[in-house]
């Protein structure tokens, strides 16, 4: 009997199903899709922190001729704390790469949540202030400064206080004797203009 050949085009047309089988195939029994390299997300704490330096760190930026101290906002496992970099003198030249003052971060104030909206701009010591804190650590003896956390008009910003014991988990910060010096850091844009 004679064989029977297929023309060209008509393999052709036969290879197309056996192709999209094995894509089928193939799909069907691969691995599923690798996940993007970074999958986690930050977890940031419900509350803001209650942030502290020792006064010696506060000191030893010194207070003659500094004309502010820009703080800065880190996150830090999942906390939100403050560096602190010395303006450069008579506002001319850089600051330094490195911060002049690293806070730590003590107990979480609940008074104060972490929410949407909330503006986490630098914030700012002029002048009168630093060596209002000096004088007043002079007075009080205490070893610590501390700032607690208050939101205005969804400004983030800080009380600043003086302490003897670091507010830290172990302790109840209503426990800790403080000193009020009635300061506040200024937020950048900031609430008022004034040097004050």
């Amino acid at each position: 009997m004679a064989r029977t050949h297929l023309s060209k085009p008509v393999l052709f047309l036969l290879y197309i199903p056996i192709g999209l089988f094995f894509i089928f195939l193939h799909n069907g029994c691969s691995t599923p899709a690798s996940k993007p390299i970074f999958t986690s997300k930050i977890q940031l704490d419900t509350y803001l922190d209650t942030l502290y330096i020792s006064r010696n760190i506060f000191d030893s930026v010194g207070s003659k001729g500094i004309k502010r101290i820009v703080l800065k906002f880190q996150l830090v496992n999942n906390n939100f704390t403050l560096n602190g970099w010395v303006s450069p003198s008579q506002f001319k030249g850089k600051f330094n790469p490195n911060p002049n003052l690293t806070f730590q971060i003590g107990n979480p104030d609940k008074s104060q949540p972490i929410v949407s909206g909330l503006n986490f701009g630098d914030q700012i010591l002029h002048e009168s202030q630093i060596t209002s804190i000096k004088n007043y650590l002079n007075t009080t003896k205490d070893p610590f400064v501390i700032f607690i956390p208050e939101i205005q008009n969804q400004e983030v910003m800080y009380n600043i206080w003086t302490g003897a014991l670091k507010p830290t988990f172990k302790k109840n910060l209503t426990l800790i004797p403080l000193g009020n010096t009635g300061l506040q850091t200024n937020p950048s844009p900031p609430k008022n203009y004034s040097e004050n």
